[in-house]
Order: C-alpha cells, then structure tokens, then sequence
C-alpha cells in the first residue's frame, strides 16, 4: 500500500504523488528597465514565471526574458515607447 502524499483528479487518477518533482520557489527580482542577466543560486533545474504589472504604464514595453541552463537574461525590444519594468519569479524543480 503506497502512502505519502497522492493527489488524485475526479476520474481516480493520480496526478501528483510523492515520487514526481514538485516546484519549490526561490525567489523574485526585478528586472528594472536596463537589459541583464540573473544567475539562479539553486540546485535543481530552473523555471521562472513574470508577474507584469502594466497598470502602472499601458504603452511602456516589457522585456524579453529567456532562460539558458541557470541563467535568466532580459532584453528590451527598440521601441518609442519606453520600457516598463516586471518582477521575475524564479524557483527550480
């Protein structure tokens, strides 16, 4: 008899269950409004998640953000606009 932690959906199946890798949520920062790079000082493999908060400027453009392996880059398109700031939320998994 399996025991731990097992959630299951309506049907009966198992979609989380002890033995899968669950996210753990490491941190956030900002990514201001110059291009960068973040470096994520955790072990495991790395997800991020932006939380853009445009109310604050409807026609300011936000960053591209990618990731490569540990490190999360930032670059802004050439626009007339502006640029708008966002919070990047990382963790691994």
């Amino acid at each position: 008899m399996p025991f731990g932690l097992q959630c299951f959906d309506a049907t009966g199946k198992i979609t989380v269950d002890i033995t899968d890798r669950l996210t753990r949520v490491c941190g956030t920062f900002s990514t201001g409004t110059n291009a960068g790079r973040f470096t994520v000082p955790a072990v495991g493999d790395v997800w991020f998640a932006l939380i853009d908060n445009a109310q604050f400027s409807r026609t300011a453009l936000s960053p591209v953000v990618t990731m490569s392996g540990k490190i999360i880059s930032w670059t802004f398109p050439d626009t007339q606009y502006g640029r708008r700031a966002v919070t990047v939320m990382y963790g691994v998994y």
